[in-house]
């Protein structure tokens, strides 16, 4: 939430429960919530275990509008590094994916259709706010991105867990 509130991304609402308050980390996203006008809504416990899709929800949540990114919107910049997760079922290995892929410096993630959905909160919570720092698309399958890789002259390199190079021997400029 603290990341989705950073990044300036469409908040609908924050929803937090009494007891949260105590937390100065809670307070911490409630006035950068304030800040930027967001509506904030105290809500039971109760109503909160039912929204949470966790055992243990952190007692405060987010509505947040993600923005829909296109192709041509990660294309725009001439990317030097994107990713692509082809079929990923995993929604924590989803999440791991992005993250990596903001760690290391990408301009993007594409996601082709048959891969877990991107809104999992499972995904969203495994890209530990990555989510919101660069931009995600789906698209139908690979034959949709061969024109804008031919357009960017891009090399695709796909791992395997038999590859015969980990990715710090593979050239990536």
């Amino acid at each position: 939430m603290e990341e989705a509130l950073a990044a300036d991304w469409p908040v609908e609402v924050v929803l937090y429960t009494r007891q949260t308050v105590a937390s100065e980390r809670v307070r911490h996203i409630l006035a950068k919530a304030k800040a930027r006008q967001v509506n904030r809504r105290e809500i039971s416990p109760v109503l909160c275990r039912r929204l949470a899709d966790t055992e243990t929800p952190s007692g405060i949540m987010a509505l947040v509008k993600r923005p829909d990114y296109q192709l041509k919107d990660i294309f725009r910049n001439q990317p030097s590094l994107l990713v692509l997760a082809d079929g990923i079922q995993d929604p924590g290995n989803l999440g791991t994916i992005i993250r990596s892929a903001d760690a290391a410096g990408a301009q993007g993630v594409i996601v082709t259709k048959g891969t877990v959905d991107l809104y999992n909160s499972k995904v969203i919570r495994a890209t530990m706010g990555s989510f919101f720092h660069l931009p995600v698309v789906m698209v139908g399958a690979l034959e949709e991105l061969r024109d804008f890789m031919a357009t960017f002259n891009l090399q695709l390199i796909a791992g395997q867990q038999k590859a015969p190079k980990l990715i710090n021997e593979v050239n990536l400029t």
